[in-house]
């Protein structure tokens, strides 16, 4: 199931696909497969596609186009049972094409012939739409299909992985080549229908500390003095690690208030903290989701789509 959008205007003609692959080329995560451009942005997660058809279709065979309108034949797809934060970075693009090439947008998806016809395409509005679209559709799959539930993570927190992966490479342009970003990721214990957040932190390596629920430490595994050194993985809770890490973080300067720094500066002492101390849970008992293997919207009694 997809949300979709077809483009119209009043020219009596197709769009110019070469025209909107040149718009894409100006700018990030758009790559091109034949007739379709395809976004994906390997920070956040989000991908979605715009398709061209340059063939007329039958009659009867393509959108129902409102009459007096005419098909340009582009077309918007992004999938549902998603994030909210897919829709939150995918309608400003609509939006930046519609204004560029002068589309009305046609939602087959819209309750009522009223809103279908979108002539003057506001990303906010279509987000709207798609996140009451997507949530419906993730009910329907659980209560008509029976779909099992699919793992899921407050919608507060989702929004700040999405804002903090946006911003993750300008924090590492602003922290420099000493100070690590760490990429922010949805976890849940194994049996758990609960996603929450956690960084990896590697023993000895400054980095940027984002607000989480679990930390993911990598440190030297205690060995014999004849044994070669490996590494070991183990769960922290992120409460935990700010405890071991006390004195050694610094506030980071952004409007992001919650990051902080684990210094250059930090002595021995955190690194035996870090060696010594006993890891709350084995990564094991851990499992890392894709950006797109959870849902966001609230699922309590008596949830039902519109």
């Amino acid at each position: 199931m997809s949300f979709d959008l077809f483009f119209c205007w009043d020219r009596q003609e197709r769009i110019n696909f070469e025209a909107v692959c040149s718009w894409s080329d100006a700018l990030a995560y758009f790559e091109r497969n034949d007739n379709q451009l395809w976004y994906r942005n390997e920070d956040t997660g989000v991908y979605f596609s715009l398709d061209f058809e340059g063939k007329q279709p039958a009659e009867g065979e393509g959108p129902e186009i409102p009459e007096g309108y005419f098909d340009t034949g582009l077309s918007f797809n992004l999938n549902f049972n998603r994030p909210s934060y897919f829709g939150y970075e995918a309608m400003p693009f609509v939006e930046n094409l519609s204004k560029r090439f002068g589309l009305f947008a046609f939602d087959p998806q819209a309750r009522d012939l009223k809103h279908q016809l979108w002539r003057d395409v506001n990303s906010n509005d279509l987000l709207q739409g798609w996140l009451e679209n997507n949530r419906n559709a993730i009910l329907t799959m659980i209560e008509h299909v029976g779909l099992e539930t699919p793992p899921q993570m407050l919608l507060a927190k989702s929004m700040y992985r999405w804002n903090y992966s946006i911003k993750k490479k300008d924090f590492q342009r602003k922290c420099g080549d000493q100070i690590f970003v760490p990429a922010l990721s949805p976890i849940r214990r194994r049996g758990s229908s609960q996603v929450q957040l956690a960084f990896v932190y590697t023993q000895n390596v400054p980095c940027l500390v984002p607000d989480s629920d679990w930390v993911l430490v990598v440190r030297q595994k205690k060995a014999h003095v004849w044994s070669a050194a490996q590494s070991e993985v183990g769960i922290l809770s992120a409460r935990c690690f700010r405890e071991l890490a006390s004195g050694h973080m610094e506030n980071f300067d952004s409007t992001e208030g919650s990051l902080q720094v684990l210094s250059p500066k930090a002595t021995s002492d955190l690194n035996k903290r870090i060696r010594s101390c006993e890891f709350e849970y084995a990564k094991e008992e851990f499992e890392v989701l894709a950006p797109d293997g959870f849902v966001d919207i609230e699922m309590g009694p008596g949830s039902h789509p519109n």
